[in-house]
């Protein structure tokens, strides 16, 4: 066959195609867990720089090692227990937020954070500190301006138990999103994310009163993000959403009371 004829041409593009594909399709499979292992770091970095393990990350300690500390159970949503028959290292809560088998689709007016489905399970991590729950680190999403924010919150373990009037956040951080850079992308400012801390979050009958919102005041009201209306308010929203009776109040409700007890 000529070398300069349309069929060799042809030929030679069709060969370096299916090599190029065969290649692509390799390292994809090769790389797979290494990928999915990145990923999982990734969001155990976020729930340990949430925790208050940040100097221990910048010091070099090793992920997992850190990782140890915290302990993972999963939560059945609606009724605030534990299920003990799934294993928190199989569980992957993204994809059960997605699956008709593992979640249920939420009505407009109770789809406040715009999620569409909320899974039935969520992990939680209990992190202690000589021999007592310290914080309760919950992962919470809603919808901003250009994308579904995923992140973590954090919560006083010990305030708890004064009430739920009493309780307090410790931290919050985004491990992934899509907002505008500079503007709702700040979102993982760490200035804007320190204003968190120190901040309750319900009044004495569990109704959920923090608020991101203009000039914040006092102890119940986060500084809205500076030119960033529908990220804010999207924050405000999955605020209201998990830490409401459809999220994690029926689980912080019964860990109350298992506090309680131990005294």
């Amino acid at each position: 066959m000529p070398r300069d004829s349309m069929a060799h041409t042809f030929k030679v593009a069709t060969l370096l195609c299916l090599v190029c594909a065969l290649l692509v399709s390799s390292a994809a499979v090769i790389l797979r867990d290494k990928q999915q292992l990145n990923r999982d770091q990734e969001k155990q970095r976020n729930i340990l720089i949430v925790a208050g393990f940040e100097d221990e990350l910048e010091a070099g300690t090793d992920i997992e090692e850190l990782f140890r500390q915290i302990e993972t159970k999963i939560v059945v949503l609606k009724y605030g227990t534990y299920n003990s028959d799934l294993d928190p290292k199989d569980f992957n809560q993204e994809e059960a937020s997605k699956d008709p088998k593992q979640s249920d689709a939420l009505t407009s007016e109770a789809d406040i954070a715009s999620i569409k489905r909320e899974e039935r399970h969520s992990l939680v991590y209990l992190v202690k500190k000589n021999g007592k729950l310290d914080q309760i680190v919950l992962p919470i999403r809603g919808y901003g301006l250009w994308s579904t924010l995923w992140g973590f919150l954090s919560l006083d373990a010990q305030s708890l138990k004064a009430g739920p009037e009493n309780l307090k956040v410790r931290g919050i951080t985004y491990y992934k999103q899509e907002e505008t850079p500079g503007l709702g992308g700040e979102v993982e400012n760490p200035r804007w994310k320190a204003l968190w801390n120190g901040k309750r979050v319900y009044d004495k009958n569990w109704n959920v009163i923090i608020k991101v919102s203009k000039n914040a005041t006092g102890e119940t009201e986060v500084d809205a993000l500076s030119g960033a209306t529908l990220t804010s308010r999207g924050v405000q929203n999955m605020m209201k959403f998990w830490l409401g009776t459809q999220g994690f109040q029926p689980y912080l409700k019964r860990l109350r009371q298992e506090l309680l007890s131990k005294e």
